[in-house]
């Protein structure tokens, strides 16, 4: 396949694209952890996200009880 000006143009544009620097606090600690916070999250996030959010909604409701659920039906009708 002959490679013409434009292609080359597209696919070093494609490569810039995709060449995602990696994250970097400018603190070598705080790096550290924040690679160490979200390495679970990358791999299975839902065995986190779905406990916590359930769990939070669970405390939510117990703190404010039927205040909360006012508040959500008067979202639900606002939107």
């Amino acid at each position: 396949m002959r490679t013409t000006p434009f292609t080359e143009s597209i696919d070093k544009s494609m490569q810039s694209i995709f060449a995602i620097p990696p994250n970097d606090l400018h603190h070598k600690l705080l790096t550290n952890w924040y690679k160490l916070a979200t390495s679970p999250l990358k791999r299975m996030p839902f065995i986190y996200i779905v406990p916590l959010s359930l769990g939070a909604s669970l405390a939510v409701y117990m703190l404010f009880g039927q205040l909360i659920i006012q508040l959500v039906s008067l979202l639900q009708y606002g939107f």
